[in-house]
């Protein structure tokens, strides 16, 4: 089985070779042959940042994309917190009491996406707690433990919650935030978030 396999992929390197060589010859009107073009294109643990090989190339491309998509809600988050002039806290730890920690305590702890702050806040029993996820799906139970501690626990998505789902949080007592929601949306909540950092009052209606 391990022969027979290498040998199907020795061959589908050498489809993968000849179709990139024709793009190229067609395409970029490139003078190489067929062998000199091979040297090139594929050295799949060599060089696997794709410095000197084509198809590595693309491949540490497609995967440093896929990897960024994750991440993309989280910059898009960021920008709009500092473009408003929000300060926040990203990435911090809370023990059990609620104190946050810029690093990993030895003890009980939970990380937080962000904290939105009144002044110089030690604990997060007069911050508001940010959990920001991309899809939401069953994930918004992680942070519900929080809910008590905090002055408010806002989620954040990027896609359309079912109904259901935003009526289950809205019952825990939550705000749930979403593009064309019909109250929370994002302009409503960076609003009342300014509010809170400029008065300290948490109005949430």
């Amino acid at each position: 089985m391990d022969e027979i396999s290498k040998l199907l992929w020795l061959e589908e390197k050498k489809v993968e070779l000849q179709r990139a060589y024709n793009f190229c010859i067609k395409e970029l009107k490139m003078p190489l042959t067929i062998e000199e073009f091979e040297k090139v294109w594929y050295a799949e643990k060599e060089d696997k940042h794709g410095k000197t090989h084509l198809a590595n190339m693309c491949m540490s491309i497609f995967q440093k994309r896929k990897v960024n998509a994750g991440n993309s809600f989280e910059k898009a988050v960021e920008r709009l917190f500092q473009s408003n002039n929000i300060h926040y806290l990203k990435q911090k730890f809370v023990d059990s009491e609620g104190q946050i920690y810029d690093k990993k305590p030895s003890h009980s702890n939970h990380k937080l996406d962000y904290i939105i702050p009144y002044k110089d806040s030690k604990t997060i029993e007069s911050c508001i707690v940010i959990s920001a996820k991309k899809t939401l799906k069953e994930r918004y139970r992680q942070d519900l433990h929080l809910k008590s501690r905090c002055k408010k626990l806002i989620y954040l998505t990027n896609e359309q919650p079912l109904e259901c789902l935003v009526q289950t949080i809205k019952g825990y007592d939550c705000i749930l935030v979403y593009q064309n929601a019909l109250l929370w949306t994002f302009e409503h909540f960076l609003l009342k978030l300014k509010y809170f950092q400029d008065s300290g009052c948490n109005d949430f209606t």
